[in-house]
């Protein structure tokens, strides 16, 4: 059963999107289906074969019969882009393209790309459809209120049966499209994980595509809506994946905790006030042995393995984590805040911790994780157990919300505008003072870049 303030939630987005003519009817889905199964289903894949099979599979240049072709960009009235995406990476993720410049049939990775005869590619469509009919097989045989069990087996049957096409978005996307009551139209297995759990469900424990489809077609039954339309909403109310960080906020040598200026600042932050300011750092190799030279520099009696861990951790707080992720401050055990990242990184001299990220506070009330996680490091990217995003998700649900704040992170400045930042981080608040006529207001307001109201 979903929980309660989640489905109340759904369903008034539901009725929004309908509303709006947002959400296609399941009449409409089940006629573009129809038209799709009439091209590309297993009858008329069965009867192809030869070079009329490779071509209607994967020649891109024939937009109006090419099955990769109507998977991936078909979007129009005869068949929209409604039914999950599956765009990016290489054409190679269909194991073989057609060359647009060449017309040769190539294959490979898209770092050694090969030139292959048409035998051979017609060899691989012919697998590809063997594949992907033994996966029609599976699902026909599925039961229609399957259990996770009964997707733990499919998932193996599916990697077991028709390797090929098993672990591939668009093999997803096709064994989708004729089972919408059997499968999701999430074709990316973190997507369908992420959603899930911001549903407040627990994901099956296991790799593939194939496993978490149970959940979807359990909630979409007891919302009474198509799957379709389920995603749709999904989409909507928690948009694309992100992390999960737990930040500690104490010293490590001292044990003085930050939380109280983290919390009033609209801030997370960590230490290494000796590095100076870190904003050049960019997410790749060279930033990050950049970063490694200086914490060796900086702190040369600290041993290897400690600047190693050092260096991952903070190289994560300055380009891994990305706007909209999830934080948990914590002291310890302890967890005393949740927060969404909500800008870049900034440097703050004035700070015993200079090293800031900007965010917005969803929760302050103090509780511990359900599986402990993190607690000899900085930073740690939550990823051991479902239990902790979902307890996360649930506080951000029903605590009370954090009323706003009257101090935040200003951008950085230079100079005296700088110098008024600091003390306002610090102290919330600033006394500005000189003879009549010097351009106080002024000089706040202006140089301030409007941060300020007179």
């Amino acid at each position: 059963m979903l929980d309660n303030k989640v489905k109340q939630q759904i369903l008034k987005l539901y009725e929004e999107l309908n509303n709006k003519g947002e959400l296609l009817s399941k009449s409409k889905l089940d006629a573009y289906r129809e038209v799709f199964k009439n091209k590309f289903g297993p009858d008329k894949l069965s009867s192809l074969d030869g070079e009329a099979l490779l071509t209607s599979m994967h020649d891109f240049a024939d937009k109006g019969n090419s099955l990769v072709y109507w998977l991936e960009f078909k979007d129009d009235e005869e068949f929209p882009a409604n039914f999950g995406s599956i765009a990016g990476g290489s054409a190679l993720k269909y194991e073989i393209y057609k060359s647009k410049d060449t017309g040769s049939w190539m294959a490979g990775n898209p770092l050694e790309q090969r030139e292959i005869k048409i035998e051979e590619a017609i060899d691989i469509a012919r697998k590809h459809k063997d594949h992907l009919l033994k996966g029609v097989s599976l699902l026909e045989n599925l039961p229609s209120n399957g259990t996770d069990d009964d997707y733990k087996k499919l998932q193996l049957d599916i990697d077991t049966l028709a390797p090929s096409i098993s672990d591939t978005a668009w093999g997803h996307k096709y064994l989708s499209l004729l089972f919408p009551d059997k499968l999701d139209d999430y074709h990316n297995a973190d997507y369908q994980r992420y959603h899930l759990v911001k549903l407040l469900e627990t994901p099956p424990v296991g790799e593939g595509r194939y496993l978490c489809a149970g959940k979807y077609v359990a909630i979409a039954k007891e919302l009474g809506i198509p799957i379709n339309n389920l995603t749709t909403i999904t989409n909507f109310r928690d948009s694309s994946p992100h992390n999960y960080w737990r930040i500690g906020t104490s010293e490590g040598d001292t044990g003085q905790n930050h939380w109280r200026e983290m919390r009033d600042g609209n801030y997370i932050a960590v230490g290494w006030r000796e590095l100076g300011d870190l904003s050049g750092i960019e997410k790749n190799r060279e930033s990050k042995t950049k970063l490694r030279e200086l914490l060796q520099k900086y702190y040369s009696k600290t041993n290897a393995s400690v600047i190693g861990r050092w260096t991952q951790q903070l190289f994560s707080f300055l380009a891994g984590i990305q706007d909209r992720d999830i934080v948990v401050a914590a002291d310890g055990e302890k967890i005393l805040g949740i927060g969404r990242v909500t800008g870049e990184y900034r440097y703050d001299e004035a700070l015993d911790f200079p090293h800031i990220r900007p965010v917005e506070w969803l929760s302050q009330k103090e509780w511990k994780l359900p599986v402990t996680e993190g607690l000899r490091t900085t930073l740690h990217l939550m990823k051991k157990d479902f239990s902790n995003p979902i307890e996360i998700e649930k506080h951000i649900l029903y605590d009370l919300p954090v009323p706003p704040s009257t101090t935040s992170v200003l951008s950085p400045l230079e100079g005296i505008p700088f110098q008024i930042q600091s003390i306002l981080n610090r102290k919330g608040q600033v006394i500005i003072y000189g003879p009549p006529g010097t351009g106080k207001t002024y000089f706040i307001y202006h140089l301030a870049g409007g941060r300020a109201s007179p």
